[in-house]
């Protein structure tokens, strides 16, 4: 598997701005064909969700796990990884160290009362662990990139400061990117075709910045029992630019002919138009996907895929 760790800025990127969806206004009322979603989710049982994830041409599936507690008017999510599903891809001796922290006691994250994640509990013993991981991944990085020590050490610690300014709320985007398409669906109200559109800034946590993006929300079929709706997010030229240029910024070595190409990366995404789609079938009685999938393009061109089962018993 290929594996480098500033792959893991650009998945946090494209998970804070890919799976939350955008806040339409609040209808005053639900006219027929129209739907007022809202958070019941089961509580004290496990619910358990199959991951399949596209990424560079790779494609890995394993089942994540989840509890429901309720907390006053909001609840808490309890998270962890099904060991026992992890594919033998990911089960690399330098990079299973990387998965494990994940595959034993839950993670606590607050909910607000619409399944918005707000932050993780107990994040300094998280964070640190976090950390550990990078530090242990060295061997991995090198047999991976071939590079010299005073190239790793600058990944490694560029990479290492990404994480350290982490905190309990951008931390849970991190840790959660992959099954976070489940969350934050509560508290809509819309109506069958009628799309609801609106701009607004995305924090990009580990790079410690922000993207534009443009977001239409639509009711596409109503059902007893189920909605499907639509997410389009776009993100045009001069956003993924002012991105790329500070995750170039964290990894310059020094290497002129990577400079180089890298400028010609700049050049290119000022062209370029990113399309994150996002498909749900929503089950109303609990306020959680049934199915999720989120596609990420470029230039019209599919690049990563996350699709997200919930396997009800």
């Amino acid at each position: 598997m290929r594996w480098g760790l500033l792959i893991l800025a650009a998945a946090g990127m494209t998970a804070a701005a890919a799976t939350q969806p955008v806040a339409p206004g609040r209808a005053q009322a639900a006219p027929a064909q129209s739907t007022e979603t809202r958070f019941a989710p089961p509580l004290s049982s496990v619910q358990r969700f199959r991951l399949t994830v596209t990424k560079r041409g790779e494609t890995h599936s394993w089942v994540e796990e989840v509890r429901f507690e309720r907390a006053g008017d909001a609840f808490v999510a309890h998270w962890r990884m099904d060991a026992s599903s992890i594919p033998a891809a990911m089960r690399h001796p330098l990079l299973l160290p990387m998965i494990q922290p994940f595959t034993g006691t839950p993670v606590a994250f607050d909910l607000d009362a619409d399944s918005t994640v707000v932050r993780t509990r107990d994040w300094p013993t998280h964070q640190s662990a976090m950390l550990k991981s990078i530090d242990a991944s060295r061997p991995l990085v090198v047999a991976a990139s071939g590079a010299d020590k005073k190239q790793i050490d600058a990944l490694l610690g560029s990479t290492r400061a990404m994480f350290a300014r982490l905190d309990a709320q951008s931390g849970a985007d991190i840790i959660l990117k992959n099954i976070a398409p489940i969350f934050g669906w509560g508290g809509y109200a819309l109506t069958l075709g009628q799309p609801v559109s609106g701009s607004e800034t995305v924090p990009v946590a580990l790079l410690g910045t922000s993207i534009e993006r443009y977001s239409t929300i639509t009711l596409t079929a109503l059902e007893p029992g189920r909605a499907r709706i639509t997410l389009r997010s776009e993100f045009d030229g001069a956003a993924m630019r002012s991105t790329l240029e500070k995750l170039g910024a964290m990894g310059a070595n020094g290497d002129a002919a990577a400079k180089a190409r890298f400028a010609q990366t700049l050049a290119q995404a000022e062209q370029m138009r990113a399309v994150q789609a996002t498909d749900v079938m929503l089950d109303l009685a609990t306020g959680l996907p049934q199915r999720v999938e989120v596609v990420v393009s470029v230039d019209g061109k599919p690049r990563d895929r996350t699709i997200v089962e919930w396997l009800k018993r």
